[in-house]
């Protein structure tokens, strides 16, 4: 099914916001802090699965206009998060939290 690219403008936001929001819950937060936290695990995640699902729901014409975004890693951890919690490594989506997540926000400020 073609997927309607009138949406992709509001599917970038809700992209833009959840890293808005992901990065504002881990602003002065170590590590130590987001293993000692069900709640910000919780939160990051539930943010981190919007991300993905938006990226999912991407048109094609979006994804090739604009290839420097990696829309299917970012699918695929949205895929691991939701088909495979127990399998969520603290450790991946803290990396990307603070690393993966700049770079996606800057490359999306940049469309």
């Amino acid at each position: 099914m073609k997927k309607d690219s009138t949406r992709d403008p509001v599917l970038v936001q809700h992209i833009l916001k959840a890293v808005g929001l992901i990065e504002s819950y881990v602003t002065d937060k170590s590590f130590s802090d987001f293993q000692d936290s069900q709640l910000l695990q919780d939160a990051v995640v539930r943010e981190l699965l919007i991300i993905g699902e938006a990226a999912a729901n991407l048109s094609d014409e979006f994804r090739e206009q604009h290839p420097e975004v990696p829309y299917y890693e970012i699918i695929g951890m949205r895929n691991t998060m939701i088909h495979g919690y127990w399998l969520v490594d603290e450790e991946v989506v803290w990396d990307a939290c603070k690393n993966d997540l700049p770079e996606l926000k800057e490359e999306l400020l940049k469309i």
